[in-house]
């Protein structure tokens, strides 16, 4: 059996203030929102961080407590938050898609 809560629920701890976030793993749709944003990567320095900023924000903001954070809160992070933000929960990605359970849950079609 695949328990897809699992994976569903999945989540890295973030502090951002006094609220603990418990952010999720993105999702299909989250990863089509972010790839869209990454098209006008390495167009300019000022856009790439911009890009970084609003990945980080949509990553923050898919949480399991629910809580929206505002762009002006992002805004306020430095860069290297932000980009610890998107690394972080990137690598989780990665660990997660190596499961050895994903793959072995899964009924073989031949």
């Amino acid at each position: 059996m695949i328990d897809l809560n699992a994976y569903i629920n999945k989540s890295v701890e973030i502090q951002l203030g006094d609220d603990l976030l418990h952010v999720k793993m993105p999702s299909v749709a989250n990863m089509g929102r972010i790839a869209e944003l990454e098209q006008g990567l390495g167009v300019d320095a000022a856009i790439d961080y911009e890009i970084k900023q609003k990945t980080a924000h949509l990553l923050l903001n898919d949480n399991l407590e629910g809580k929206e954070i505002p762009m002006s809160i992002v805004e306020q992070i430095p860069l290297n938050g932000i980009m610890a933000v998107v690394t972080t929960i990137f690598r989780a990605r990665v660990e997660l898609e190596k499961d050895p359970n994903s793959e072995s849950q899964s009924p073989q079609v031949n």
